[in-house]
């Protein structure tokens, strides 16, 4: 790890951010990657999908880092450079958890839809602040804001399918595929006790909530203009559709959550038993007590 707040290793877990990031960009594409971070995407698109990798970073850091496995970075903030890039450079432009942290995402969408070419499309995965640990969390009175994940301190926005649907209509997109990444909220950076809440209050959001579920969306959006040229190349178009796609749990964050988990279920059983313990003693202690007190009774 380098301190970089955005660094780590790919998780390429079935059902992860990652893995249907890779599934949507394709092979031997040139992608443009707005908020490369130190590369850690761009280094498995070049390496294990033969892709072409451009990255817009802001962060110096990460740049420096990221430009060991693209072909070019620009260090910038992304929505204030002009992009010097031609028309049509790029097949693909992935945003990896980048709208939300952009004070107008809507501008940035509109700004590099020229760079793609026929059949190009953006790929983007986006947090669900509408996820059920969120909603709990928001139940108590809270809403805390963490160093990564749902509420990132550094998120400027905020999205629910609606208003990802909506972001990419307005700015002249179609979504054309989406994925769902699915997390219980015990696995997520809340660690939610579920337990605590009414049955009554959990049956209700998951009867009216699709999404409650859902940590991160991802979807493949086509310019309107190049939408034709996409179906040409790629046959018919996926239709809009009310239902997002339902996944799997993301393995990304299952092995080390679930031993979060079990580890906090064994210290509260064993917090359970010492009091367990103490209420049969207070218990026995008691019914010593009343015994006594009877036996006064019966000699009076």
């Amino acid at each position: 790890m380098s301190g970089f707040k955005y660094d780590g290793n790919v998780e390429m877990w079935p059902g992860s951010a990652a893995a249907y990031i890779v599934e949507l960009v394709g092979e031997k594409k040139r992608v443009l990657e707005v908020g490369c971070a130190t590369g850690y995407m761009s280094r498995v698109l070049s390496e294990r999908l033969g892709c072409q990798v451009t990255g817009i970073e802001i962060d110096p850091r990460g740049a420096e880092k990221a430009a060991a496995y693209c072909q070019q970075v620009i260090c910038g903030d992304v929505e204030q450079m002009d992009m010097p890039f031609a028309p049509a450079s790029f097949d693909v432009v992935l945003m990896g958890d980048v709208l939300e942290h952009l004070r107008f995402p809507d501008r940035v969408l509109e700004k590099v839809s020229p760079l793609l070419t026929a059949g190009g499309y953006v790929v983007a995965s986006i947090p669900n602040i509408t996820h059920i640990a969120v909603i709990l969390e928001m139940a108590r009175g809270r809403f805390l804001y963490q160093a990564v994940g749902l509420l990132d301190d550094t998120h400027l926005r905020f999205f629910c399918r609606q208003t990802v649907g909506e972001l990419f209509r307005r700015t002249g997109y179609q979504i054309t595929q989406r994925r769902q990444v699915i997390i219980p909220p015990e696995l997520t950076e809340f660690q939610s006790e579920v337990g605590l809440y009414p049955p009554q209050m959990l049956d209700f959001i998951q009867q009216h909530h699709p999404d409650y579920h859902t940590y991160q969306f991802v979807v493949k959006a086509v310019p309107n203009a190049g939408l034709k040229a996409s179906q040409a190349l790629a046959g018919n178009v996926e239709p809009e559709r009310k239902e997002w796609d339902q996944e799997l749990v993301s393995g990304k964050w299952h092995s080390r959550a679930v031993e979060r988990l079990v580890e906090r279920l064994r210290r509260r059983e064993q917090e359970h038993c010492r009091e367990l313990q103490h209420l049969r003693a207070l218990l026995r202690e008691k019914e010593a007590e009343l015994a006594s007190l009877r036996g006064m009774s019966a000699k009076m």
